[in-house]
């Protein structure tokens, strides 16, 4: 049993239940850049405790292969 005064003691408050939908698009030069961009954002979430739910989520990527 912990006992402390922080909300991250409490072990109800870890774990969560999470379907997200994403689409995204990449692209890739000749000169070996890459481009990518994604958005993601979540159908359905079931969160524990005092924990924050997820909202939409914009990703840029760019990576370079020499």
């Amino acid at each position: 049993m912990i006992m402390a005064p922080v909300q991250t003691a409490n072990t109800e408050n870890y774990g969560s239940k999470r379907i997200d939908f994403g689409v995204g698009i990449n692209t890739v030069t000749h000169a070996g850049h890459r481009f990518a961009v994604e958005y993601e954002t979540p159908i359905k979430q079931d969160v524990n405790g005092v924990q924050m739910e997820m909202k939409s989520m914009l990703t840029l990527g760019y990576q370079y292969a020499f």
